[in-house]
């Protein structure tokens, strides 16, 4: 399972959004700008939404196959309120979806490399 990053993913959201929605729709032909993710591969990106008032929503991505404007699937949801923070609703055209560094993402990067190393001293010592 590893986290994705990609660069100058940015646009908007196309159609609004409730706070429980878990597809999200991208200005057409802006899906590829995000991380092509195969549902179940253990793979994910996590994406920001942000609104004119500087409201922020972090959502995990486990599916967006290459060629599509749509975030997530039926059967690989979007994860909403991500990083702790909140879900809400989003309007179409005037909400922000990036793929940004975020501290979450490090503290993941990095918590990652912290397991691997553990695990390998632990596997010479024991």
């Amino acid at each position: 399972m590893a986290i994705k990053f990609t660069d100058n993913a940015a646009t908007t959201l196309y159609v609004g959004i409730g706070a429980t929605d878990t597809l999200l729709q991208v200005a057409p032909n802006k899906g590829d700008n995000f991380y092509a993710i195969t549902g179940g591969s253990g793979d994910y990106t996590v994406i920001t939404l942000e609104d004119e008032s500087g409201n922020r929503e972090f959502i995990r991505v486990d599916h967006r196959p290459v060629g599509s404007d749509v975030l997530g699937s039926v059967g690989y949801p979007c994860t909403r309120g991500y990083w702790g923070s909140t879900a809400r609703a989003w309007s179409a055209s005037t909400t922000i979806v990036d793929c940004r560094p975020a501290a979450g993402a490090f503290n993941e990067l990095v918590a990652g490399v912290l397991d691997e190393e553990t695990a390998f001293i632990n596997s010479i010592l024991f």
